[in-house]
């Protein structure tokens, strides 16, 4: 029979942070680093006279938790305490997701102290300017497929791992699905989390080519010379290369069990999900084509069409003056369907049609640019659908068969709010089993009409086919 532990009382889960890197408080290094239970502190080492072990004794704090393995420990006597009643620590330091417990995700759950959120709804920290990592985690959380590969990936298995990984799992991508999981975990004490651990490794790999924060002195062209802002645009497909990069080492067979009915089989899960492609056409001596609607056999004999892959579709926005040449106090105002008919439709030397729609859409306009006195916002307001966004004008007739659904429905909008140097990103977000829509502000989480959503400047959205469920 196992023996009881009399030290469970002791335990605090009021002071437990799991969202830092797990280093000893003392020795600053990684290994064997264990958290105590009772002050929420990390020391390396159980065995006798290591740091943990003498913090037991001189503090009498005998509950102590392996942050890599998430077994209990009771200190100085070295036992491991199997309890029931601690499962919910061992879930909100690694969580681990099954078909039971995602099918709870669309209800309320409560932190320690009692407060009511929604998992995938919290609010993320923000140190240094990482709001526009914030929104960019949460927007890929909303590809359904994606989000459900992270929940059941086995990061904490090392045994089912190697069954579906041909090479270890590098530490920028277990970080991002770690991160996935604990925005989705029921079981969050404080119903918030924190991108620290991802911000860091993201500078890191990127050789602070690409800060996250705004304590990096080295700062890339892809964000911005000003060093007050870090572009979500940027980030997001830096990310997304990455992923697919990496996603290539994970066995296909077991991503496809993820995938729905009307993905492609033979890519990634992040390329079937929002990979879509664009066909590019070139006028042989300013000749109209009658166009637009010949075959593709036709328009690449007679005037060298190639189509090419795309992850997002970025949409200029007019400058102020030219959609308000009046120059008055109003804020100028675009339709998206404007913007896209500018993109598709416009008489130029080359011109483009949409060769294969995505499942999910990412929409990006083009609202910040570098001009001679620093980085400027394009201010303009753009209307949208929030339900059936239409692209059928924009899709090639000879393609019309691999593209059945046409519309789209917004579930993710990330706006700005202010200018580009004290300005932050926020991010609206769809909940389709309440029918309702959230606004995310790092820590500040607060239910929004839809209505709100056109007074936003929106720079990046996400859309869903409207008969993906």
């Amino acid at each position: 029979m196992e023996k009881k532990c009399p030290f469970l009382s002791t335990i605090n889960r009021g002071v437990l942070d799991f969202d830092h890197e797990k280093l000893c408080s003392v020795t600053l290094r990684n290994e064997h680093v264990y958290c105590c239970l009772v002050c929420g502190t990390n020391f390396q080492g159980r065995g006798k006279g290591s740091i943990a072990y003498c913090h037991a004794l001189e503090m009498s704090h005998h509950m102590f938790i392996n942050l890599h393995t998430s077994r209990i420990y009771c200190l100085p006597d070295n036992y491991e305490v199997k309890e029931h009643s601690l499962d919910d620590i061992k879930q909100y330091l690694q969580p681990k997701f099954d078909k039971k417990l995602i099918s709870i995700l669309d209800k309320n759950c409560k932190t320690y102290d009692g407060s009511e959120y929604i998992p995938g709804y919290i609010g993320l920290y923000n140190f240094g300017k990482t709001d526009a990592l914030n929104v960019v985690i949460l927007l890929l959380s909303r590809i359904i497929p994606l989000r459900d590969f992270f929940l059941y990936f086995p990061i904490y298995d090392s045994e089912n791992f190697q069954k579906i990984s041909k090479v270890p799992l590098d530490k920028l991508m277990f970080s991002i699905i770690e991160i996935v999981c604990k925005i989705f975990n029921p079981y969050n004490f404080k119903g918030m989390a924190s991108p620290f651990v991802l911000a860091n490794t993201i500078e890191r790999k990127s050789n602070s080519l690409l800060p996250v924060s705004t304590n990096t002195e080295k700062q890339s062209n892809k964000t911005s010379q000003d060093t007050q802002f870090v572009d979500p645009m940027a980030l997001l497909s830096w990310i997304i290369h990455y992923m697919k990069k990496k996603l290539s080492k994970i066995k296909l067979g077991y991503q496809r069990c993820f995938y729905q009915d009307k993905m492609s089989k033979s890519k990634n899960i992040i390329a079937s999900c929002i990979e879509g492609q664009v066909l590019n056409c070139t006028k042989i001596n300013g000749i109209e084509p009658k166009s637009l609607n010949l075959s593709y056999d036709s328009m690449k004999s007679v005037h060298g069409s190639t189509v090419n892959s795309f992850i997002s579709l970025s949409l200029n926005i007019p400058l102020p003056s030219v959609l308000n040449p009046s120059l008055d106090s109003r804020i100028p105002q675009i339709a998206i369907f404007d913007l896209l008919q500018n993109k598709f439709l416009e008489n130029s030397s080359t011109f483009q049609k949409i060769w294969l729609l995505p499942c999910y859409l990412i929409v990006h306009f083009k609202r910040f640019s570098m001009e001679s006195f620093g980085l400027e916002k394009n201010p303009t307001i753009i209307s949208f659908p929030i339900k059936n966004l239409d692209l059928l004008p924009y899709v090639h007739p000879d393609n019309l068969h691999a593209n059945p659904n046409t519309k789209y429905d917004l579930i993710a909008n990330i706006a700005h709010k202010g200018d580009t140097k004290s300005g932050v990103f926020t991010i609206q977000m769809y909940h389709s089993g309440r029918n309702e829509w959230y606004e995310i502000e790092n820590l500040k989480v607060e239910q929004i009409l839809p209505q709100a959503l056109l007074l936003t400047t929106s720079y990046i959205q996400l859309y869903k086919q409207s008969d993906l469920h």
